[in-house]
């Protein structure tokens, strides 16, 4: 994880995530995220290109996870993220669903 906090982390030419600062930016702006929001965010980065469970993920925002965690709320707050972060949040290039897992943050070439 340390080699992450080093530099930022691109998504793509045109998007990064530095967590050092604690943003996210897309086109050259900064995009406002929630903490929560970015939470998620930076939970994900730790495995870029790998899946990271809904339990994971629950847990890394919501300290500490019930035994039964509410799956709803992660699904509400990983659509918000995907609404700022995607062109399309409707065919998401970025965070993507792995069924039955969790989501993966991926990262392209630039």
């Amino acid at each position: 994880m340390d080699i992450l906090l080093l530099k930022p982390i691109f998504l793509d030419n045109n998007c990064f995530i530095d967590i050092n600062k604690s943003i996210f930016m897309k086109n050259d702006l900064p995009c406002s995220l929630s903490r929560i929001e970015l939470r998620l965010l930076i939970r994900l980065t730790y495995n870029l290109n790998e899946p990271v469970s809904f339990h994971s993920l629950y847990t890394y925002v919501w300290l500490p996870a019930e035994e039964n965690i509410d799956l709803q709320l992660l699904y509400v707050y990983i659509h918000r993220v995907r609404t700022r972060v995607e062109d399309n949040p409707r065919k998401p290039k970025y965070i993507k669903s792995v069924r039955g897992i969790g989501y993966k943050l991926c990262t392209y070439d630039i």
